[in-house]
């Protein structure tokens, strides 16, 4: 081969595999594991024995078939609406728990509520109907006016009606919120050029000085 002739690939290997068979001197490749022989031989040897990989339904008769797909309950997919119902009554019974409000079950106040850090008021219910139970789940009601500590419950619904959901009265903190974010971010970008434009007034001030 020319000097100048790059060797391909192939013919490296080629090569590679002809100097590692002459380095294994009387061995045979066949019994040298990893070698195109060896494989050839151990398939040889043992043979791949044919496998039926079809499930055990298809191997059924069709009246088995029927028959089992009968006796098979298959679960419907999940409802979206049943679901977001679900959360929104979990939301609002760990909720109603946590801030300690008390049922009121017969008398003149039948179906309020009260709460002892508001010692002087009677809250009304809300409720919202338990897709799963059949039933409703009641809540307590207030106007935020109403409840300065944000411990009751609101109903929020669209401008259109075509949904609604129930909110806690509690004032979200304006960190929290998207616009809130936002204003920490401009203002910490703020910070930074302004804290940039003082470091070079100051060297340039210095400069001046300097000449």
């Amino acid at each position: 081969m020319p000097r100048n002739q790059k060797e391909g690939i192939n013919a490296r290997l080629a090569r590679a595999k002809l100097a590692h068979g002459a380095s294994l001197g009387s061995k045979p490749l066949s019994a040298t594991p990893g070698a195109q022989e060896w494989v050839d031989q151990k398939n040889r040897d043992n043979p791949l024995i044919p496998i039926d990989t079809r499930v055990r339904y298809d191997l059924l008769t069709p009246e088995e078939q029927d028959s089992w797909r009968k006796a098979v309950a298959f679960a419907p997919l999940p409802d979206p609406a049943t679901r977001r119902n679900q959360v929104l009554l979990d939301n609002i019974i760990g909720f109603i728990t946590a801030c300690d409000w008390q049922y009121i079950e017969g008398g003149k106040h039948d179906g309020q509520w009260v709460n002892r850090r508001y010692p002087n008021k009677i809250f009304d219910s809300g409720r919202v109907y338990d897709r799963v139970d059949g039933s409703y789940e009641y809540f307590p009601v207030s106007s935020p006016g109403n409840d300065p500590e944000g411990i009751a419950l609101r109903h929020e619904t669209s401008g259109g009606g075509t949904w609604y959901t129930v909110k806690p009265n509690a004032w979200t903190a304006v960190e929290d919120t998207r616009r809130g974010r936002r204003s920490a971010r401009a203002s910490i970008r703020f910070d930074k050029r302004r804290a940039k434009r003082l470091r070079y007034e100051v060297l340039e001030r210095a400069a001046k000085e300097t000449r």
